[in-house]
C-alpha cells in the first residue's frame, strides 16, 4: 500500500496483493512496487495507463505464474473527483454522509497472467464528510468459529456506526469489529485497511 503526492494538486493511493508467501511472495511484491512507482509517480497518465503497462511488464518478467491485484486511485485536490483502476482487487467503499454507498470495482482483470488484459477508468466525486476505505481480501475473508466470512458487508455495517469519527477513529473501529468477529484468532492472510475521511470541501 502507498500514497503520495503527484505534484500538488493530486493525492495517489494504491493498494494490492500478491499470490503466494513467504519469500516469493515477497519478491513478487518487490516487483509490483517497483513497476508501479515507475509509472504511476507520472502525473500524465491515466490510472488505466499505469495499469497496462505494470500488467504487461509483470507478464514479461514472471510470465502466467505471477498474479497480483491493484486498486489504484488518484484524487484531485482541486474538486475532489477521484479516477481509479481496479485490477481485480476488493473493491474500495465509498460510505457516504447521507448513508450511501458506491464500491470501486472499475478496471480489468487481475495483473501477471493476460498480457492483452483492457482496463478502464472510473470516476467518482468525493465531498466532505465523505469516507473512503481501501482494504485487502485478507479483511473480508476473516471467518468466525462458524467459517462466515466477515465479508464487504462486514466492513459497511461498521461504517454505519461511525458519524462524526475521524478516519484514526473508524480504523480502529473497523479493526476491533474484524477482531471481535474472529474471536481474536490468528488470521490466515494479512490484513491491510486503510481510512481517509474528507474533513473539507475542496477548492
Amino acid at each position: 500500500y502507498d500514497a503520495f503526492a503527484l505534484s500538488n494538486q493530486y493525492i495517489a493511493m494504491a493498494v494490492g496483493d500478491v499470490a503466494g508467501k513467504g519469500v516469493p511472495g515477497a519478491i513478487t511484491m518487490a516487483s509490483l512496487y517497483t513497476v508501479f512507482h515507475e509509472y504511476a509517480t507520472d502525473p500524465l497518465n491515466t490510472p488505466s495507463d499505469v495499469m497496462t503497462v505494470v500488467n504487461e511488464r509483470l507478464h514479461d518478467d514472471r510470465g502466467t505464474d505471477l498474479c497480483a491485484t491493484l486498486f489504484y486511485g488518484v484524487l484531485s485536490l482541486s474538486n475532489g473527483n477521484m479516477r481509479s483502476c481496479n485490477a481485480g482487487h476488493p473493491p474500495p467503499i465509498l460510505y457516504r454522509t447521507d448513508g450511501s454507498v458506491s464500491l470501486l470495482d472499475t478496471g480489468g482483470l487481475i495483473l501477471g497472467p493476460f498480457l492483452k488484459a483492457e482496463y478502464q477508468v472510473g470516476s467518482v466525486d468525493i465531498s466532505e464528510g465523505d469516507v473512503l476505505v481501501l482494504y485487502t481480501d485478507g479483511a473480508i475473508e476473516a471467518r468466525n468459529k462458524k467459517n462466515e466470512q466477515f465479508e464487504i458487508e462486514g466492513l459497511i455495517r461498521v461504517l454505519q456506526t461511525c458519524p462524526g469519527l475521524s478516519a484514526d477513529e473508524i480504523k480502529e473501529f473497523l479493526t476491533t469489529a474484524l477482531k471481535r468477529h474472529t474471536g481474536g484468532s490468528t488470521h490466515h492472510d494479512d490484513v491491510t485497511i486503510i481510512t481517509l475521511k474528507v474533513m473539507a470541501g475542496f477548492h
